[in-house]
């Protein structure tokens, strides 16, 4: 951390390019207006862009960035900069992320998806950081080849439903 302070950055100098673990968008507007009336009282994790000066890669806290984006009253946003790696950031959202709310069966096959498409790692370094067996990642998988990433997506996180209602869909 730079000395783990807080800095007020220019959201349009931070880029999101990590895969994406939630489904569900709902609830930007209120998390909107709740900054916009009491502030952000939790920070977002960046770390500095390898080859852009005075650019950030996001780390954690997509939900809170976006609201600061959508927002006419609040121009920056509160932000911990932090020297991580790839993985070490990646690690860092899906703890950050695993603490807040936990991600549904599917939410967890998609991004187990995109973490090994984007070469985060194999089926056992995914299910090490989601603390999950190997072979519920391979199922995991299976799942979304067989359901398809665009049907689920418009299906929804499916809080509660797990895998052998997904598996008979």
């Amino acid at each position: 951390m730079d000395s783990h302070k807080v800095w007020d950055l220019n959201p349009g100098d931070i880029i999101d390019n990590r895969p994406s673990d939630r489904l569900d968008t709902a609830g930007i507007e209120d998390l909107r207006d709740s900054i916009d009336a009491s502030g952000q009282t939790v920070p977002i994790l960046v770390r500095r862009h390898p080859s852009m000066d005075g650019k950030y890669l996001l780390v954690y806290g997509r939900r809170r960035l976006e609201a600061v984006r959508l927002s006419d009253k609040t121009h920056t946003v509160r932000a911990l900069i932090a020297s991580l790696s790839d993985d070490t950031a990646v690690e860092a959202q899906i703890t950050e992320n695993m603490a807040r709310q936990d991600l549904s069966y599917i939410e967890k096959a998609l991004f187990s998806q995109e973490l090994i498409e984007n070469g985060f790692g194999s089926q056992t370094r995914v299910a090490e950081v989601l603390t999950v067996p190997k072979s519920a990642i391979s199922m995991a998988l299976g799942i979304v080849e067989m359901v398809g990433a665009d049907l689920i997506r418009a299906i929804g996180p499916a809080h509660g439903v797990g895998r052998p209602r997904w598996d008979a869909l």
